[in-house]
């Protein structure tokens, strides 16, 4: 995987790796935080935001399950 600053490739352009094709992309996710070529905390925050409700929601329905 290739991480490219700005723009999109030419068409001249090829990562290639013992003759293997390297994918181009603007974002990746690594140990639970998405990263962009930008290095935008925007789409970090929200990458985590949503993480947060899947856990908050399960959290809620396993209470949901005692009379208490």
């Amino acid at each position: 995987m290739a991480f490219k600053r700005l723009g999109g490739l030419s068409r001249a352009e090829r990562w290639t790796n013992n003759k293997c094709n390297i994918q181009v992309v603007n974002g990746f996710s690594y140990v639970g935080v998405f990263f962009t070529n930008k290095l935008s905390m925007h789409k970090m925050a929200d990458s985590m935001t949503v993480k947060a409700k899947k856990v908050l929601n399960n959290v809620l329905n396993s209470l949901q399950q005692y009379t208490c």
